[in-house]
């Protein structure tokens, strides 16, 4: 939310999930753009007036907070025409960390990071970069990631951890690269 804030976009929060109310507002603010979690785009691919908004004019549509599946998301371009694309990030990111490529998203992928960051996989039990292929702690690093916590030293110390004289942020969030 923060990225499409500072980008100058208009932002609309829902209280309540009302899949009509989400529509109409996509409508009449003639949204350009689309965050949200891969459960909503399901119930959204299966309602009756889905295919009745202009999906080409929404770019990017962005799914976040969970793996999104194949099946939703095909289901969503064959009902729509619209891709949606995956994207990882957390607090400590402000928001998107990594996200899949314009017009390039590729199933079971959350993508890339963004420019001038690096990701890594490290292991879980210490700090060693795991090789391709290999399932891990994603570590990330790059100018959006926090520098610590504020008066918690404890907690940043055991989240933020040094591997080859750099700060990473741990995650503690499981992935494979490649």
């Amino acid at each position: 939310m923060l990225g499409g804030l500072s980008d100058g976009h208009t932002l609309v929060i829902f209280a309540a999930l009302d899949l009509d109310e989400i529509l109409d507002a996509i409508g009449s603010y003639k949204a350009t753009v689309f965050y949200s979690v891969p459960t909503l785009y399901a119930y959204l691919r299966d309602y009756h007036r889905t295919n009745k908004v202009d999906w080409k004019r929404v770019k990017p549509l962005v799914s976040g907070a969970d793996a999104l599946p194949e099946d939703p998301a095909r289901g969503w371009e064959k009902l729509t025409g619209s891709i949606i694309h995956e994207g990882w990030g957390m607090t400590e990111t402000r928001s998107v960390g990594i996200i899949s490529p314009h017009g390039r998203p590729k199933a079971g992928s959350f993508g890339v990071p963004l420019p001038n960051t690096v990701a890594a996989i490290v292991d879980p039990e210490g700090t060693k970069f795991l090789p391709i292929g290999r399932t891990g702690d994603l570590v990330i690093k790059g100018p959006q990631v926090a520098m610590g916590y504020w008066q918690n030293r404890e907690e940043a110390g055991t989240t933020f951890v040094q591997i080859d004289r750099e700060t990473w942020l741990r995650t503690c969030d499981l992935a494979k690269n490649g």
